[in-house]
Parts: C-alpha cells; sequence; structure tokens
C-alpha cells in the first residue's frame, strides 16, 4: 500500500486529469526543475500552518495566467476525490 505522501505526489494536466508519472518521477522532475532554475513559484506552508505562495523573478501576467490555470486543475482534482 502507498503511503499517503507516495499517493500524493501527482502530475496533472491543465484539466485535472492524471498524468502518467510515477510519484518518484514526479519527485524527479521537480528536483531537476528546481536544479534547472526553472521553476516559477512555489506554494510554501509556515511552521504556524500559514500557507503562502513564492515567486521568482519579476511580476508577469503569464505566471498570474499560469497560476490560475493551476489553481483551476488542482480544483478539478479536488472534485475527483
Amino acid at each position: 500500500m502507498k503511503t499517503t505522501e507516495q499517493r500524493d505526489h501527482i502530475a496533472v494536466d491543465q484539466d485535472g486529469r492524471t498524468l502518467p508519472f510515477t510519484p518518484a518521477q514526479v519527485q524527479q522532475i521537480v528536483e531537476k526543475m528546481i536544479a534547472d532554475g526553472t521553476i516559477h513559484a512555489v506554494i510554501v506552508e509556515n511552521a504556524d500552518g500559514d500557507l503562502g505562495v513564492q515567486v521568482f523573478g519579476p511580476p508577469s501576467r503569464r505566471l498570474l495566467d499560469t497560476l490560475e490555470s493551476a489553481a483551476k486543475a488542482y480544483a478539478n482534482v479536488l472534485r475527483g476525490h
């Protein structure tokens, strides 16, 4: 049986459909993107439980559109559970 952490490492498309990557592959993709410097924003959780978004680089409409699209896809994932 997979642990909750392993189950929760998923990749989804813009409509919230799961992509065919294993949790380990998702982790490898993220680690490579961090190393390559292609991560533009991350969601962070403080010790007190507050969530925030850290953006790397200057503000842009493209980044905002991407964040909104990602939020919609994530909402679709949550509705599917």
